[in-house]
């Protein structure tokens, strides 16, 4: 019989690899928490990482109208980052290049429920309360659930 697996052997060594060279430590079990929106504000994203064969494009959208906004586009790389202001209840997303295999589209939010395939595709680590780290997973369905495709730093400013 196969052992079970923790909850966060899913996230292969590059996120924790990643977190460490920017001087944080974490346990990805302590951490991991519930938050799919953020508060109004202004915020600063960063890709701490992209492990993913497809470039897709970040941004956030209002929580209300559901309107999207993109603050990194398909060609950004580790490192990039974009400062947004925004003035009600919002959620990030990933518009990853779709795979033939997938005709749900490959648009993925933070919120689960508004995934198309209705796939958690956004895992959220609280680092403080003002900082959290978005893992993301961008296949349809799961992919291989290594939620390291795109590894992106939020921090309220």
């Amino acid at each position: 019989m196969a052992k079970a697996k923790s909850k966060v052997e899913f996230v292969k060594t590059p996120l924790k690899d990643l977190v460490k060279e920017k001087g944080i430590t974490i346990s990805l079990e302590e951490l991991e928490c519930d938050v799919t929106t953020w508060a109004p504000g202004t915020y600063k994203l960063t890709i701490l990482g992209i492990f993913s064969a497809t470039r897709g494009e970040i941004g956030w959208y209002a929580g209300n109208c559901r309107w999207l906004m993109t603050l990194l586009s398909r060609g950004s790389v580790a490192g990039a980052s974009a400062t947004f202001t925004a003035e009600c209840t919002f959620g990030l997303y990933l518009n990853s290049p779709t795979p033939g295999h997938c005709n749900l589209g490959g648009l993925y939010f933070t919120e689960t429920s508004l995934n198309p395939d209705g796939f958690q595709h956004a895992k959220v680590f609280c680092l403080t309360d003002t900082k959290w780290i978005i893992a993301w997973e961008d296949w349809c369905g799961g992919g291989d659930r290594d939620y390291n495709d795109y590894i992106l730093l939020l921090e309220k400013i």
